[in-house]
């Protein structure tokens, strides 16, 4: 019985990692390589999207 049973949470393991990274940018994969620079990246980055947002909300 666990031989049968391991190969089935063991598929099921990577595949749950991989579904949160999907609907994420690109950045995000970096800032889970570099800690350090996570906290910038992330203000950059919504910095960035606010930005986009005031643009958009302008020229309606």
């Amino acid at each position: 019985m666990n031989a049968a049973a391991k190969p089935t949470t063991a598929p099921k393991a990577p595949e749950a990692r991989q579904e949160p990274r999907q609907p994420a940018t690109g950045s995000k994969s970096n800032q889970q390589k570099s800690s350090s620079m996570s906290s910038n990246q992330q203000k950059s980055f919504v910095y960035c999207r606010f930005k986009q947002y005031l643009i958009v909300e302008t020229t309606k």
